[in-house]
C-alpha cells in the first residue's frame, strides 16, 4: 500500500491544478454510495478520536513522570498537548489513507466526468 501525503500525490489528481483537485475529490465523494458522507469525514473523525486517546496517553505519561507525587502542572499540560497533537495527527493521517483507498476507484470516474464537462462546455 502506497502512502500519499497529500491528494496531489495521487496519480489521478497529480496533473490537475489545486482548485480542480478539490472539485474532483468532492465529485468523487458525491459519486460514492450512501456511506460517502462518512468516508468524507473519516480524517476528521480519526483526528478527534486520536486527540482524545492522546489526551489520555498524555495524562498517563505525566503520571509516570511524576511517579505518584504531586508535580508541577506544566509537565501535565505539556504531556497532554504533545499527546493530543501527535496522536491526533497520526490518526488523522491514517484516516486520510483509508479515505484515499476508498476514493481511488471514484476519482478516475470523477476525472473523466470533469474532462467531459470541459470538452462539452465549448
Amino acid at each position: 500500500m502506497q502512502l500519499h501525503l497529500t491528494y496531489a500525490h495521487l496519480p489521478q489528481l497529480a496533473v490537475l491544478p489545486p482548485p480542480v483537485r478539490v472539485l474532483v475529490r468532492q465529485r468523487a465523494l458525491a459519486m460514492m454510495p450512501s456511506h460517502g458522507r462518512l468516508i468524507g469525514e473519516l480524517p476528521v473523525i480519526f483526528s478527534v478520536v486520536g486527540g482524545l486517546l492522546g489526551a489520555f496517553a498524555g495524562a498517563w505519561t505525566a503520571s509516570l513522570l511524576h511517579s505518584g507525587s504531586a508535580g508541577p502542572d506544566e509537565i501535565t499540560i505539556v504531556c497532554n498537548v504533545i499527546g493530543v497533537g501527535v496522536c491526533g495527527f497520526v490518526c488523522g493521517f491514517v484516516g486520510m489513507q483509508l479515505q484515499v483507498r476508498k476514493l481511488r476507484p471514484y476519482l478516475s470516474k470523477a476525472v473523466e466526468y470533469y474532462v467531459s464537462e470541459i470538452t462539452h462546455a465549448d
